[in-house]
């Protein structure tokens, strides 16, 4: 509302600036604390900056709008997108988080809801830098969370202190790792792209808005907005992801979330209107976090966790923040020269290529699987029953999992030789047995 659509990419620049040495920053600790205690230590960082925000917008100058996006344009992805998703599969087994992956979205949106709602009821009364000072509050609920959860739970695998290694060393074993693990490339590509076409879209839908409301209508709007949006995001993920995980698996629902949102986009080039500004708006807030993040996140679980607050902090921080500077620099320039379709036109070509990218990551999810089985990097219990596209390539593991001595091993390279499209190759190897 000081700002205007037309501050975004300005904004969206800064982001990604601040955001690339802070996540180095990160990247030189994330190995070397348990996950539940780092994030107490990040939940307190955060209570003790909203009290700085609060004094900070006590003067309305414009840098200091700009700051506090800033701030708190960060800690949001941070905490979402790096330390939340961590803590998870610190807790839960691929299967695990498989499974629950849809309710913990829907959990989710309902806190967004309810945060959403308190925050409209709470404008009644006090000005909006006042509630600022709720955060801390909020914050502290959840550290007191941290500690029952680490004094009750018992992690999968303890997070022991390791070597150092920071940004600039993990840019540098990042090309090895990829030849190992090509998925991680991928996961990387995705985020970069993601951030571009999520940043492009809603640069659309604002700019549309701004056209059609006042500024006090336009409040009222987005709250409004808000709270559908989350309604939508529970729905899609119990009725839509929830049973899609079970019946198609990961590696196909990668393709989803660029495909609605080609719709979206091609419906912004067809007519550019307010009705299409919240189809796109739902795809993009809606949609993006009902099928796109559960998805996203689920592909790490063919990551080995020796390596995983590594690649998180590489592909959901560094590469991520790099893509936001992108996005802002390519709005900045296009908005003074390109119409609303224009640029949408680009936004459809960059989704375009990130569902080319996005078609072979379901063979790299089965492949790093594999090789996380064939490097005992893996825990076989974790998999349970899990149905994985296992790759033709896997038949070689397959065959030593079958001759392994113990029993157990054996049955589970059973269960894997029915998954591959001629099981009966295994025969020779299982009549003995």
């Amino acid at each position: 509302t000081h700002v205007g659509a037309d501050g975004l990419p300005l904004a969206f620049i800064l982001i990604g600036l601040f955001s690339i040495p802070a996540y180095a920053v990160f990247s030189q600790v994330v190995d070397q604390y348990s996950r539940p205690q780092l994030f107490r230590y990040m939940l307190l960082l955060a209570a003790l900056m909203a009290v700085g925000m609060r004094f900070l917008l006590a003067e309305t100058r414009v840098v200091n709008y700009y700051i506090v996006l800033i701030l708190v344009f960060f800690q949001w992805d941070f905490h979402n997108n790096i330390l939340y998703p961590s803590l998870l599969t610190d807790y839960f087994s691929a299967l695990d988080y498989k499974r629950y992956a849809p309710f913990i979205g829907m959990a989710q949106a309902a806190g967004t809801l309810v945060g959403g709602g308190l925050t409209a009821l709470l404008s009644h009364f006090f000005p909006t830098r006042e509630l600022l000072l709720a955060l801390p509050v909020v914050f502290g609920v959840a550290i007191a969370q941290l500690f029952y959860l680490e004094n009750t739970q018992r992690q999968i695998e303890t997070v022991g202190k390791t070597e150092n290694v920071g940004m600039v060393e993990a840019l540098k074993t990042f090309p090895d790792l990829v030849k190992r693990y090509p998925l991680m490339l991928f996961l990387a590509a995705s985020s970069f792209l993601l951030v571009i076409i999520y940043l492009s879209a809603e640069f659309l839908w604002f700019s549309i808005y701004a056209q059609n409301f006042t500024e006090d209508a336009l409040t009222g709007f987005l709250g409004l907005m808000r709270m559908s949006v989350s309604v939508i995001q529970v729905l899609v993920l119990y009725c839509f992801t929830r049973p899609l995980l079970h019946w198609v698996g990961v590696a196909r629902m990668n393709v989803v979330y660029p495909i609605t949102t080609l719709f979206g986009l091609l419906g912004i080039v067809m007519q550019t209107s307010l009705p299409t500004g919240i189809a796109l708006h739902i795809n993009g807030d809606g949609l993006y976090k009902s099928i796109n993040i559960p998805v996203h996140q689920l592909n790490y679980n063919a990551v080995p966790r020796e390596f995983l607050g590594r690649i998180r902090t590489l592909s959901d921080g560094f590469f991520y923040a790099v893509g936001l500077t992108t996005a802002g620099g390519l709005l900045w320039i296009c908005h003074h020269a390109l119409s609303l379709a224009q640029i949408a036109w680009i936004a459809i070509g960059l989704t375009v290529v990130l569902f080319c990218l996005r078609l072979p990551m379901g063979k790299y999810y089965a492949q790093g699987l594999e090789e996380m089985i064939r490097s005992d990097t893996i825990n076989l219990d974790d998999l349970g029953d899990v149905q994985l596209p296992l790759p033709q390539e896997a038949s070689t593991v397959i065959h030593n999992l079958l001759q392994a001595s113990d029993r157990y091993t054996q049955i589970k390279g059973l269960e894997f030789a029915t998954q591959l499209g001629q099981p009966s190759q295994f025969y020779p190897v299982v009549q003995p047995l």
